[in-house]
């Protein structure tokens, strides 16, 4: 804060001086805290689909090395905003040094910028891009599938005998790594799976 006094002397006679003002200002110096949202983000998903990311702010500090605080003064906030839209307004995302959130596809991607407070009411800002790439989902793939089998009926003296028993196995890999169903048919209609 801001100090003025004001003073005079009085001699041994109960003379006085003229009167004069002393002022000064206690300052306690403060640095802004580091905000760091960490590094952009870009990750490829399905048409359609929307993706979980944590946002990181956990790496944010503060530069003041105290005795109380040797680390630095404490963060009291983190508080995380999507910006990505500049014509509206800025919508909060929540609190904390980490949150995750889910995003989808954007044309223009989208900005999260984290602002830090220091126990001062200093704050800082930083922001990270996050670029959601929609790809193609691919079809799955069957591979080295023996498509001609010849099967043998053994010999049983009944000439009514029309079944064979014979293990069909099938092996398949989809591209993006999706779980896969089989399905068998005979003539059109599904049989097992």
């Amino acid at each position: 804060g801001d100090y003025i006094y004001t003073y005079y002397v009085t001699d041994l006679y109960g003379f006085e001086s003229d009167m004069d003002t002393v002022s000064f200002s206690l300052v306690e110096p403060n640095s802004p805290p580091e905000a760091d949202a960490g590094d952009d983000i870009v990750e490829d998903i399905l048409i359609g689909e929307t993706v979980d990311i944590t946002l990181n702010g956990c790496n944010s500090y503060d530069p003041d090395s105290t005795v109380a605080y040797p680390e630095g003064d404490p963060l009291i906030s983190y508080t995380w905003s999507d910006v990505s839209n500049v014509n509206e307004s800025v919508l909060e995302l929540g609190t904390g040094c980490s949150l995750d959130i889910t995003v989808g596809v954007d044309v223009d991607g989208h900005t999260f910028c984290l602002v830090v407070e220091d126990i001062y009411g200093e704050e800082n800002e930083d922001c990270i891009d996050v670029t959601i790439n929609e790809i193609d989902n691919l079809p799955p793939v069957i591979d080295n599938f023996e498509d001609q089998v010849e099967l043998t009926l053994d010999r049983d003296g009944d000439v009514n005998t029309k079944t064979a028993t014979y293990l069909l196995c099938v092996e398949a890999h989809d591209p993006e790594e999706a779980l896969l169903t089989y399905t068998w048919s005979v003539d059109g209609d599904d049989i097992a799976g």
